[in-house]
């Protein structure tokens, strides 16, 4: 999972001018590269509920088809 995380981050950074992502979406990614990656691990790391997260995360993978 990691090396896919990594794969889609390197893409994003890479065209960002391409995708619409959030800076709030790109702080989850980096958490991501950073494991481990368990959504309420990631949720309490950045302040936010796990809800939230899984919603960027959703949107992310939305954007990049």
């Amino acid at each position: 999972m990691q090396t896919a995380i990594l794969q889609i981050l390197h893409t994003l950074r890479e065209a960002k001018d391409s995708y619409t992502i959030s800076n709030a979406e790109l702080e989850l990614l980096d958490r991501l590269e950073r494991g481990p990656f368990s959504i309420k691990s990631i949720a309490e790391d950045l302040c936010r509920s796990p809800r939230t997260v899984e919603n960027q995360l959703q949107s992310i993978y939305r954007k990049l088809g």
